[in-house]
Order: structure tokens, then C-alpha cells, then sequence
């Protein structure tokens, strides 16, 4: 039985402390089912990387957001070559058929088109729409006056409910601020009629944004849809040697419901170079991976893992507390005995989806008990527990 589409989104708890030490938490209704925020939505990402370890287990999630990338010079495969399209087009519906029994919506990653460039705006809402299984029709970002964006997201809106479907709007932590305020505004207001049901706003490194996210930070209570930071990638900045920290919780205290990670290409050249080399002989030849620690906002990059005498163990669905030599000898093999260079990889994002899951639901009861500040001593502490075992 197919999921209702989202058709109501109440505002539960919200943390007004100007130190920001915390987020809000929504109550999304589906019909007669209904789900918390903040929380992680199953991407691409996840999608793929249980395919390739054919992993059976369940993979808890609320809602789905599929991507497919046409950032950068690839905007012009979107706009005129018909074969990258309709490959793009063969990948979407395969994840929307993953994902069947979920809210979903695909996200096309692409530069924002100029207001006067309706025909792209009809292009990406046909290729969506074309989406069997999906809830959720994405628009675009939108380079224009608060007229010229009016009149799309309106336009874009009401489209979408004539058909079935539900809307999500594109901004971006990159705009000016002025204009991102002008468009917060506007959209608070049509939120609040459930015009539409997400906000996708595309990340920008958090420290280079502070006046935007301010922004966010003051809709926070008038924002009736779910907030989406879309196009998140891996930090590189490291507390300690092999610890990376993790933006996530910054973006949460400042009013996101939803983290969705970038979705990257991979181009067909490149396929055809991986597919004749050697195999692989040592675990030390493996694809990098980090193993997330969101308990202390952090990732543990390969090689500090690896050396940790006694590696800190998961509860969640994928781990199972098993400890790390039992996890590569599941995920690091192929069903011949081959070493799998992208086994551990995909792993560790299955991994990262699942655990973020459950410090999520922890987040939640924190920001609900107005115990912000305590959910930050957390994290600090679990930090010192890692910086320990780094020592060892």
C-alpha cells in the first residue's frame, strides 16, 4: 500500500536560545501515519550502496529524497542531450521503485536557472513528474527578482497539486542576504497554507554564511515546511589527527529538519578505467571511507580507525555491535573471497545513515527538553572518549 503524500506539518518544539544550542522538531503528517524531525531522509546514496553489498536488512527512514547530478558543466546534458537525460531519468525511477513505500521527492542538482528560463523549469518539472512513486516535485532554484520568484513558486505549486503531487522550493545559504530574507518571508507565509512541504536551501560551509543562517534562524517558528539542506559534503577539518568534525549539528541548531548529502557523478570513462584494473590484494588498497561518530559529531577516517586498539562499537541495524574485525570480514569480501574495494565504503554509508538515525531521535528529546546546552556537554564528552582511544 502506497504511502499518502505529506499533508499536514505542525511545528512540535522549538529552541529560541539565541546561543543557538539547539533546533525544532516538527510533527509531518502522511495520512494516518506520521514522523518526527529532525531526521535523515534515504538518498541515492544509501540506495546504491545497499545494492551493491546486496544487503537485506531494513534501512529505517521517514522519507526519501533521490538525487541525480547535473551541477556544473553537466547542466547542459540536462537542457539538450536527450541520452543523458533519459539515463538520468532510468536512475530516478529505479530509486523511487526503492524506496515505494516512502514520501519521496527527487532532487535534480542544478544551478539555479534565470526566472525568464520557463522552458527549463517546464523540462525539470516533466522529467520529475515522469517519476513513478514519487510525492514530491522539486523546483529548481530560481535567479530573479521576488516578483519574477513569486510567480514560479506559485505557478510551480499549484502545477503540482493539479497533478497529485506535492512541492518543494529551492533556495540557497549562497544568496544574498537581503534576498534570501525577501524569500524567507514570502515562503513563511504560503508555508502556513501548505503551499508546499519542503524547503530545500543548498548548503555553503556554515562559517562563510553566518548572517544567512541567522536568517533561517529567525523563520525558524513561522516555517511551516520541512527544512532541507541539500548538497552537504564530507568536512575536512580535522580535531585531532583522523577525527573529522561534522557540520551536521551546526546546521540542526540553526533550524534544518533534513541533512541530504550530494549525490556525485561518475562518468563512463571513468567506469570503463576502474573495470580494468587489477584486483585488489590488501585492505590497505581499499576506497577511503570515514566510520561517523554522531554521538560526538565526528567521523574517524580510515587509517585512526584501523590502528585503534580497541575501535568504539554501533548498536545501529548495520552494525549490530559487532566490533571491527567481524564488520570487514562482512562487508570487506566479495562472495568469492576477493578482497572488495568498495565494500567498507559502502559499508560505513549504510553505517552513517543508520547511526545518525538514532542520535537523531536522541536530539530530538534533547531540543524538546529545552536540554540543548546538556546535548552539547554530550557531545564534547563522547569527543574526549574518542580523542582517547586515538591516543592508544
Amino acid at each position: 500500500m502506497a504511502i499518502p503524500r505529506i499533508d499536514q506539518i505542525k511545528i512540535k518544539d522549538i529552541d529560541t536560545s539565541l546561543a543557538t544550542k539547539g533546533g525544532r522538531v516538527l510533527d509531518v503528517r502522511c495520512g494516518s501515519h506520521h514522523f518526527l524531525t529532525p531526521t535523515r531522509p534515504l538518498s541515492s546514496t544509501e540506495i546504491g550502496a545497499k545494492s551493491y553489498l546486496g544487503y537485506r536488512g531494513e534501512l529505517k527512514s521517514d522519507i526519501a529524497a533521490i538525487a541525480v547530478d547535473f551541477s556544473g558543466k553537466r547542466k547542459e546534458l540536462f537542457l539538450k542531450n536527450n541520452g543523458a537525460l533519459n539515463r538520468s531519468e532510468k536512475l530516478l525511477q529505479s530509486h523511487s521503485d526503492a524506496v515505494f513505500n516512502l514520501p519521496s521527492m527527487p532532487v535534480i542538482q542544478i544551478d539555479p536557472f534565470n526566472a525568464d528560463e520557463r522552458s527549463s523549469f517546464k523540462l525539470a518539472f516533466e522529467v520529475e513528474r515522469s517519476i513513478e512513486g514519487v510525492d514530491i516535485l522539486s523546483m529548481p532554484g530560481v535567479i530573479g527578482n521576488i516578483k519574477a520568484f513569486d510567480k514560479l513558486v506559485k505557478d510551480w505549486c499549484n502545477s503540482s497539486e493539479e497533478n497529485g503531487f506535492g512541492s518543494a522550493i529551492q533556495l540557497s545559504l549562497t544568496d544574498d542576504v537581503t534576498v534570501l530574507s525577501e524569500r524567507l518571508d514570502l515562503l513563511a507565509e504560503y508555508s502556513s497554507s501548505g503551499l508546499f512541504q519542503v524547503l530545500n536551501i543548498q548548503y555553503a560551509s556554515p562559517s562563510k554564511y553566518k548572517q544567512q543562517l541567522a536568517a533561517l534562524w529567525g523563520q525558524r517558528d513561522k516555517i511551516h515546511a520541512i527544512i532541507n539542506c541539500i548538497g552537504t559534503t564530507k568536512s575536512q577539518q580535522e580535531s585531532v589527527p583522523g577525527l573529522v568534525t561534522d557540520e551536521e549539528t551546526v546546521l540542526l541548531q540553526n533550524g534544518f529538519d533534513m541533512i541530504t548529502k550530494k549525490k556525485y557523478s561518475v562518468s563512463q570513462g571513468y567506469v570503463k578505467y576502474l573495470a580494468v584494473q587489477p584486483k585488489v590484494t590488501s585492505m590497505q588498497e581499499v576506497d577511503d571511507y570515514r566510520v561517523a561518530r554522531h554521538s560526538a559529531s565526528v567521523s574517524i577516517r580510515r587509517n585512526l580507525w584501523n590502528k585503534m586498539t580497541h575501535p568504539p562499537e554501533c548498536n545501529c541495524s548495520i552494525c549490530r555491535g559487532q566490533g571491527r574485525e567481524q564488520l570487514i570480514d562482512r562487508f570487506g569480501y566479495l562472495d568469492n573471497g576477493d578482497i572488495s574495494k568498495s565494500g567498507l565504503r559502502y559499508y560505513s554509508e549504510l553505517h552513517d545513515h543508520q547511526s545518525d538515525m538514532q542520535e537523531l531521535e536522541i536530539f530530538r528529546k534533547y531540543t524538546a527538553s529545552d536540554g540543548a546546552e546538556e546535548y552539547d556537554r554530550r557531545v564534547s564528552d563522547n569527543l574526549s572518549k574518542l580523542r582517547k582511544l586515538s591516543e592508544n
